[in-house]
């Protein structure tokens, strides 16, 4: 993956989101976090993104009901 690439972080731990997105800005990537499942499904409905990084067990909206709407995008 190139450092062009965009990431999608998911995790509704603040500190392991400011952690991933810190250390992935540095090595290059661009980088989109949400603090839970609901937003991670606006961002991609809205945009699209190379690698998204998953926590699965988030309140609400879950990390597997996010990867379901990922395996159903076209």
């Amino acid at each position: 993956m190139s450092s062009n690439s965009t990431i999608l972080i998911i995790d509704d731990a603040k500190d392991m989101l400011m952690l991933l997105e810190f250390d992935l800005i540095q090595a290059g990537y661009k980088v989109l976090s949400a603090s839970g499942g609901a937003q991670a499904l606006e961002i991609l409905n809205r945009q699209l993104v190379d690698l998204v990084l998953l926590d699965l067990h988030m309140p609400n909206v879950s990390g597997t009901e996010v990867l379901t709407h990922i395996m159903r995008m076209e």
